[in-house]
């Protein structure tokens, strides 16, 4: 998945790819497609609902138009709201270029100085900046004018135009509370971007990039908000509606797609910057796969995280279908670690380890002397102190215990008592009498042209 980068991260030879790509398809004519595209399509690149699904379009048509000649390259994007002076690495000899000289806005320096021979505008004349100038737009927007953009709770409104009350899109394309965000930004810098030829200014891309982002970066804000409309708003904006000019139609004119054949795209198919190969520097899911934030009008994805505590050991996220991995078994906060082995799936059982009566536990396993049965392994419950089962070491000798035998009787049976249990009263047998049994215990296992 390729990634688009705030253009600060950007070193020295990818900012050369980057403006070497932009010259080579200004020089083959295909960079001046786009600006006869974006120039005829008022009607869905601007003061509608479809403004941010055909600006998606329109942006990765033109990388992958970049990609054919830098494979690499990816396009950048502009934080014009944190990123605001005039004096930015921005307008660099080495990137954008700077402002327009005073009189006539002539951008005079940078690789697309039209004295530099390689950037005829698309419909002749120069390119012209006038950073600042512009009456109602003397500064950038802020960050405050940002977020009052991504508080707000619906995608969009009647009418679905620039009239609309509210919504994200009306906000973020700068009508409401106006000139503000994307179209403050066109006027801001003037000339060329104020224009309805806005692409012919390089500098539109990073712009544009930046508005998409901050779209998908709503959506992850907003997970349950849907795009509208989804059939009563205007030709070219419902949800189904097919976008001009890759679905071949002749609305405002017939104009061949790019690849020579009807691309029926939808806002539908345009929610989701992900299932189109790319992310943003600051997505939270760059790994790719399955996301845990819904797209607007998408399905809940399919990534599921279990509650820790419940029958899957803590920490432990799972895919929807997956199988529980392999992880060690951990006590309950604020009890001790208990003194019993425990073994990761499929490790080998370690050896036992046998206390005798009295006997403090040792660091290690004990083995039996040679020829002696096995004892059973001592195993505490969590935080008891005692350990549920007390054995004795067959050979040892024999501790006070509450069963004794007259003499010249066999040993009896070793008692076994509960942790916590009380002995019962000694018995003794008289001669011939059968012993008794042991008791038993158990553990506890902008404006206009823009």
């Amino acid at each position: 998945m390729r990634i688009r980068h705030d253009y600060h991260r950007l070193d020295e030879e990818q900012r050369q790819r980057f403006v070497g790509a932009l010259l080579a398809l200004k020089d083959d004519g295909r960079y001046d497609a786009y600006v006869h595209i974006y120039q005829r399509a008022t009607c869905w690149a601007r003061r509608g609902p479809a403004l941010l699904p055909w600006n998606r379009q329109l942006l990765l048509r033109f990388e992958q138009d970049l990609r054919s000649v830098e494979p690499d390259v990816s396009l950048p994007y502009w934080d014009f709201t944190s990123d605001r002076s005039s004096q930015s690495t921005l307008w660099n000899d080495d990137f954008m270029g700077g402002d327009g000289r005073p009189h006539d806005g002539m951008v005079l320096t940078g690789a697309f100085a039209t004295e530099a021979g390689a950037w005829p505008l698309a419909d002749d004349g120069f390119l012209v900046r006038r950073l600042g100038h512009d009456p109602v737009a003397r500064d950038l927007p802020t960050t405050e004018d940002l977020e009052h953009a991504l508080d707000a709770a619906e995608y969009d409104m009647a009418p679905w135009d620039a009239s609309a009350p509210d919504g994200f899109r009306n906000r973020i394309e700068g009508w409401v509370r106006g000139p503000a965000l994307h179209n403050r930004v066109h006027a801001w810098v003037g000339g060329t971007m104020a224009r309805d030829r806005a692409p012919d200014d390089p500098l539109f891309w990073l712009v544009h990039a930046f508005i998409d982002k901050k779209w998908s970066d709503w959506q992850r804000r907003h997970p349950g908000a849907e795009y509208v409309p989804k059939g009563e708003g205007p030709a070219g904006h419902n949800l189904d509606d097919t976008l001009w000019p890759w679905n071949g139609g002749d609305r405002p004119e017939a104009v061949p797609p790019f690849d020579g054949a009807p691309e029926q795209v939808r806002p539908r198919d345009l929610l989701d910057h992900r299932v189109l190969g790319y992310a943003y520097d600051t997505d939270p899911d760059l790994g790719g796969g399955p996301t845990t934030t819904r797209a607007i009008g998408e399905e809940e994805p399919t990534m599921t995280t279990l509650a820790v505590g419940e029958e899957e050991p803590p920490m432990t996220t799972l895919a929807v279908g997956e199988e529980q991995p392999p992880g060690p078994t951990t006590t309950a906060e604020g009890e001790e670690e208990p003194t019993m082995t425990t073994l990761a799936v499929g490790e080998e059982e370690p050896p036992m380890t046998t206390l005798a009566v009295g006997e403090e536990q040792p660091p290690g396993p004990t083995t039996t002397a040679e020829g002696e049965e096995e004892p059973t392994m001592t195993t505490l419950a969590v935080g008891e102190e005692e350990p549920p089962m007390t054995t004795q070491a067959v050979g040892e000798e024999q501790p006070p215990g509450p069963t004794t035998a007259v003499e010249g009787e066999q040993e009896p049976p070793m008692t076994t008592l509960a942790v916590g249990e009380e002995a019962s009263p000694v018995t003794t047998a008289a001669e011939g009498e059968e012993q008794p049994g042991p008791g038993g215990g158990g553990g506890r296992g902008p404006f206009g042209a823009f």
